[in-house]
């Protein structure tokens, strides 16, 4: 049941107040639940904190909000959800338009955010699913753009600092690619799920079949007959540079 409070005089029109007042449509239309002032053609104004709008259903059905326009190029935004703090907008997700202005069949989700002032986009996902990290055309399924750019990966344990954990990079100078841990621990490589090549905290690298020593050819050996015995000239040698070997044993890691 809806109660009209009351029918009053407006420059414009006429103003209506239903039930107690929170329910209110302007003399331009604009309506207005919780407030006698709507700014746009609707506002709601929570009662309280974590009160808003809920789409409930008992049936065996999925609430739908769909949000609908008729855009002409590419790269128009098709609707759009702002996020204001005290009338500041810091951050965004956007709906845009695709390449397609014929079917109108394909599009884009961006979101940003803002450091100071307006917000800018951060990331974006494609139409073809890719996803760009300060990059709006990402050609990867992963890309990541932004000069200095660390990728971190932290746990409990490491805590989450900037000098914790370990980082993927490429140097912003350089365009070295680059693994840093930050922790006292290693780095391995691993291949079929087995430890191919360790790097410990003081720099030794090991490997499953690393030899106890290291010895170059002293030129090209041509033509060794196999199953026989054959001479081979040796170069330098690398013998126990680090002292690993004692008592007839090497001690891995052998460097």
């Amino acid at each position: 049941t809806i109660f009209v409070d009351n029918i009053k005089d407006n420059v414009g029109g006429k103003e209506i107040n239903i039930g107690d007042g929170s329910l209110n449509v302007a003399s331009d239309g604009s309506v207005g639940i919780g407030t006698t002032s709507p700014s746009d053609n609707l506002e709601l104004t929570p009662s309280a904190d974590e009160k808003g709008i809920t789409l409930k259903t008992t049936s065996n059905i999925r609430p739908y909000i769909n949000l609908e326009s008729n855009r002409s190029s590419a790269g128009n935004n098709l609707a759009q959800l702002n996020f204001l703090w005290n009338g500041t907008e810091v951050a965004r997700i956007i709906g845009v338009a695709g390449a397609d202005t014929t079917n109108k069949d394909d599009g884009h989700i961006t979101f940003a955010t803002a450091s100071a002032g307006s917000p800018d986009e951060r990331m974006r996902i494609a139409s073809d699913g890719n996803v760009g990290i300060g990059e709006t055309s990402p050609a990867r399924g992963l890309s990541i753009h932004k000069e200095g750019n660390h990728l971190q990966l932290t746990t409990d344990a490491s805590g989450t600092s900037a000098g914790n954990g370990s980082d993927i990079k490429v140097d912003a100078s350089s365009s070295d690619f680059q693994l840093l841990n930050y922790e006292s621990a290693k780095i391995s490589l691993f291949t079929s799920g087995l430890d191919r090549l360790t790097i410990d905290a003081n720099g030794h690298i090991t490997s499953t079949s690393q030899p106890a020593f290291l010895v170059h050819p002293a030129s090209s050996q041509l033509n060794l007959t196999v199953g026989s015995a054959n001479a081979i000239a040796f170069g330098t040698e690398i013998f126990d540079q680090n002292g690993d070997f004692a008592s007839n044993t090497f001690t891995a890691p052998v460097t």
